[in-house]
């Protein structure tokens, strides 16, 4: 039994002491607080409050007024051209709206859209990306339809086309009927502009007349509310204010940041209640959640865009400043929290004194070299602890010794663990071979008879190690299914394949020897030869981990490799790439390439083709796709990669048509099992499409017979639903499984892609012409039409077209090249082999 502390005690405890001592301090702070922050203070502070509110206010009306003013200044300037020459040239108009929306800035903001409609229908203009601050050139062209809108990607005519809207007839619009009959300015709010769907903008139209009094046209401006909240974001005060603008109906116009309903409510009340008297652009109004609400009235210079501007600010964010001017207050707080720090501080001296002995010696707890605290005084907490601290270590010192052997002993065989074969200097005694063995079907015999029948299976190889390895070898359970044999020492590399080639025999003869339980062995081993010392031991162990991963690789069970540096080497090559592949799609590495498939016609007619992806790491450089898809299968990146493909793939193809090839062509685009397993996989496709404005027979997505290795209901309803959109289904690589037709009538598809290891010796190689044969043969009575791949001889495709093959792809026709670099016009792609 513990000998009991020779510490004295405190007659109070720690805790009432502090508990006292907070209260107290609390007690006198709470008193000189409530003698300094009387109500003359508050008063004081509420008017400078509002005071500076009102300052800020009338500087925010201020420069909103400026800002909604600056589409007249651009308009005013345009008139003022034609005023000087009633035929001012029409690209000096273009060159001066696009001087306009270089120049007229405020506050870093820019307009928005700027466009010049004359009186004979012609149209041009220029719109800002939002995102990235670039110009896009707006221009109508005479068509079928009349004209047709276009927005370019640049500011000049030569750049591509973004969009296209066909039959814009300016004249026909209201508003430029609306300003020629007016013939003054006008504002038109909240519309949405098609240029390039900016959302919400509000228009400034001036009708432009000449010095003889003839109307020449109209010229607009947008601002987007979705700038003008950027511009009152600007005019913010840190995190103080929140400022918005509504109009006359109460309509939320644009804000600076999230308006909470309930405060926009209340603004509209205030502006549109007969009972509210509200004193604009004076008078503060508490909104019942310690803000004050200051609205007032905002417009442009001709009073055509009347708003509400509404102020939300603080109510007490003064009062920090308030209280550096009372001196009183501060000295008598200094004094108080100095004194409160010197008790505090006095009392941890006398905490943390024993607790840091305690701490210092807590690595001990549990071992014989555990020692009681010296002598002194401590509160009872702390004495009561270190005296349980000393009763633990005893009780636990005597627990570990007791469960020593449990820790270091397998219960169910008697085998050492690894921890207790570690401790067994045996193993150091110039041992250098050692081998994992795993035991692959444990798990599976365990699940479905019992964890007996899993017990059995170890007992039985045990049974056989025994007989078939001399004396001297020692074996530790150091899973469930998995031992560690650890050979005597061995002489060299010829009788290590000896151990080896033993260790193979006793797997494959289990494989047809039953136990008492009636079951077989399945199993796999890794071995490492090299001097186990106790400094190698957990590197040596890593080893035959690799190597085990490797054996169990291989296509077939029971196998037995020997680790070597080049497994090693593959596996940190795999870790390098994995740790740059997670980064590729931020860095921006990755890039899509287009292969036609042509069709087998003397016509050379391209209609379809097949996206692939290439990646240029700033690391690794070049990297084959053989390497990183397997690897982003394995560890699921495969699934952000897939969506940045789809995505970037239809987008590619959107611009492909838009160059001049055939409205119809079919792009071809892989797909994992683990991204068609994605709940959400076909309806991010359709998005994708309706983004990029593609019609599902615009997609083929190409699949393996690995889909159905997982949970084959989901893959068949996601296709099943894909086909149903109008979207086509290809099998790739047919043929180069070995349950290909087992899969064939389960699978919906509409086309067959044969692998090309057939075909590449279709004309060395009668077998695999008659394979090819057959193949046609099947896809004629599927009815679907069959793309040969890996064409590289004209001879190989007069071949295929002879025996009745459709559809070729390969490097003969064209190798896999950007989309930008095949030459397409007027809806055709030609290839000349």
């Amino acid at each position: 039994m513990p000998q009991p502390s020779s510490w004295s005690k405190y007659p109070v405890s720690l805790k009432h002491t502090l508990i006292f001592m907070l209260v107290a301090a609390s007690f006198v702070v709470v008193m000189l607080m409530n003698f300094y922050l009387n109500n003359t203070v508050e008063d004081i502070f509420s008017t400078l409050n509002a005071d500076l509110l009102q300052t800020n206010n009338a500087l925010a009306t201020h420069k909103i007024g400026m800002y909604l003013n600056m589409p007249a200044q651009a308009g005013t300037r345009i008139e003022n051209r034609f005023e000087d020459n009633a035929r001012y040239p029409a690209d000096k108009v273009q060159k001066e709206l696009r001087r306009l929306m270089r120049d007229n800035v405020m506050e870093g903001v820019h307009l928005s859209q700027i466009s010049y409609a004359t009186e004979t229908g012609s149209y041009v203009g220029y719109s800002r990306d939002t995102a990235t601050g670039a110009l896009h050139l707006i221009k109508n062209r005479p068509s079928e339809a009349g004209f047709d809108l276009l927005t370019y990607a640049g500011k000049k005519p030569d750049s591509a086309i973004l969009r296209q809207d066909k039959g814009y007839d300016v004249l026909s619009q209201p508003w430029f009927m609306q300003a020629r009959t007016m013939r003054t300015p006008f504002w038109n709010a909240s519309m949405v502009h098609s240029a390039l769907n900016s959302g919400p903008v509000m228009t400034f139209r001036q009708p432009i007349i000449d010095a003889s009094g003839a109307f020449r046209g109209v010229v607009s401006v947008d601002i987007q509310q979705q700038t003008l909240s950027q511009f009152l974001r600007k005019m913010k005060r840190g995190n103080l204010d929140t400022l918005f603008l509504v109009n006359r109906s109460g309509n939320l116009v644009a804000a600076s940041g999230d308006i909470p309903p309930t405060v926009l409510s209340l603004a509209q009340h205030l502006l549109h209640s007969e009972s509210a008297q509200v004193d604009v652009g004076k008078t503060p109004v508490d909104t019942g959640n310690g803000k004050l609400m200051l609205i007032s009235d905002v417009t442009d210079e001709a009073h055509l865009l009347p708003l509400s501007l509404v102020i939300i600010s603080p109510g007490n964010y003064l009062r920090s400043l308030i209280a550096h001017y009372s001196w009183r207050n501060t000295l008598g707080l200094v004094a108080v929290v100095t004194g409160v720090l010197i008790c505090v501080i006095f009392l941890l001296l006398q905490l943390t004194g024993p607790l840091e002995e305690i701490i210092h010696r807590v690595y001990q707890l549990g071992t014989p070299h555990w020692t009681r605290l010296a002598r002194g005084k401590m509160f009872p907490e702390i004495a009561e602890l270190a005296t349980e601290l000393d009763k633990k270590s005893e009780s636990m010192t005597a627990l570990l010794e007791a469960n020593r052997n449990q820790l270091e002993t397998d219960k169910e065989t008697g085998l050492p663990t690894l921890a207790g074969l570690v401790n067994n200097a045996d193993i150091y005694a110039q041992r250098n071979m050692l081998a994992l063995l795993h035991l692959s079907n444990h798990s599976s015999l365990s699940n479905l008879l019992g964890p007996e029948a899993g017990l059995g299976l170890v007992r039985f190889v045990l049974a056989q190690l025994n007989a078939i390895f001399p004396e001297g070898m020692l074996v530790a359970r150091v899973r469930s299914d998995k031992l560690l044999l650890i050979f005597p020492p061995v002489a060299g590399m010829q009788q290590a394949e000896v151990v080896m080639s033993k260790l193979q025999e006793m797997l494959s003869s289990s494989m047809t020897a039953s136990t008492d339980a009636g079951f077989i062995l399945t199993g796999h081993a890794g071995c490492v030869m090299e001097n186990i010392t106790p400094q190698r031991l957990d590197a040596l162990l890593l080893n035959a981990g690799i190597a085990l991963h490797d054996a169990r690789k291989q296509t077939s069970d029971n196998h037995v490799l020997m680790f070597t540096q080049q497994m090693y080497n593959d596996g940190l090559n795999r870790t390098v790439m994995h740790e740059q592949l997670i980064h590729a799609l931020e860095r921006n590495e990755f890039s899509l390439v287009m292969q036609p498939i042509i069709g087998l016609d003397d016509s050379f007619q391209c209609r379809e083709g097949e996206c692939l992806v290439r990646w240029h790491s700033e690391v690794l450089g070049f990297v084959s796709p053989d390497k990183f898809i397997g690897l982003a299968e394995d560890t699921g990146l495969i699934i952000p990669l897939g969506r940045w493909i789809i995505e970037n793939a239809c987008q590619e193809l959107a611009r492909f048509i838009a160059r001049g090839a055939p409205e119809n062509f079919k792009l071809h685009i892989n797909v994992s099992p683990l991204e068609l397993g994605q709940a959400n996989f076909v309806a991010g496709l359709a998005e994708c499409l309706k983004y990029h404005r593609l019609r599902p027979e615009n997609i083929c997505i190409e699949i393996t017979e690995t889909v159905l290795m997982n949970d084959k209901h989901v893959a068949l309803g996601q296709l099943t639903e894909l086909r149903n959109m109008g979207i086509s289904v290809a099998l790739d690589d047919f043929g180069s499984g070995y349950s290909s037709l087992s899969y064939l009538h389960m699978l919906p598809f509409d086309q067959l892609k044969i692998d090309r290891d057939f075909v590449k010796d279709i004309l060395l190689n009668s077998r695999s012409e008659s394979v090819i044969a057959s193949v046609l043969d099947l896809a004629r009575r599927f009815k679907t039409p069959l793309v040969a791949e890996g064409i590289e001889t004209p001879e190989m495709g007069d071949k295929l077209r002879a025996m009745g093959c459709e559809l070729a792809q390969g490097y003969f026709y064209g190798r896999p090249q950007a989309f930008d670099s095949w030459p397409v016009a007027d809806g055709e792609f030609r290839l000349t082999p």
